[in-house]
């Protein structure tokens, strides 16, 4: 999950699991949050083959929501590991939707400058 330029290094994640799409036996979800989603198109258009790899879903959302994340979840929560990048801000928010939607497993912060974040 990642707010605005925060997007980028989890772009370049996902490229690299879709270099060894045919080892990788997980699923990939990415939410990309911003005000609009004119403030993240240049991520969304430079995905390539991202768009058309089956394990792989990028979504957009104003902001995160507990019903968010439910419905990209591919497991329930339980399964599912959550890495978040952002202004402080919007990591604490996206914390306590995460433990509203049932999540109980630490998030993982990743940062330009990488913070210490715990939930």
């Amino acid at each position: 999950i990642s707010y605005g330029i925060g997007a980028a290094p989890f772009v370049a994640m996902m490229q690299g699991l879709h270099s060894v799409k045919d080892s990788y036996r997980g699923r990939v979800v990415a939410l990309q949050c911003a005000p609009t989603f004119d403030d993240i198109a240049a991520f969304q258009s430079r995905q390539g083959d991202l768009n058309a790899w089956d394990q792989c879903s990028i979504h957009y959302a104003s902001k995160v929501t507990a019903e968010t994340f439910l419905e990209i979840a591919p497991n329930s929560l339980d399964h599912v590991d959550v890495i978040v990048n952002g202004p402080k801000d919007f990591v604490t928010a996206v914390a306590k939707v995460y433990v509203a939607a049932g999540g109980r497993k630490l998030i993982r912060v990743y940062g330009f400058d990488n913070p210490r974040h715990r939930r």
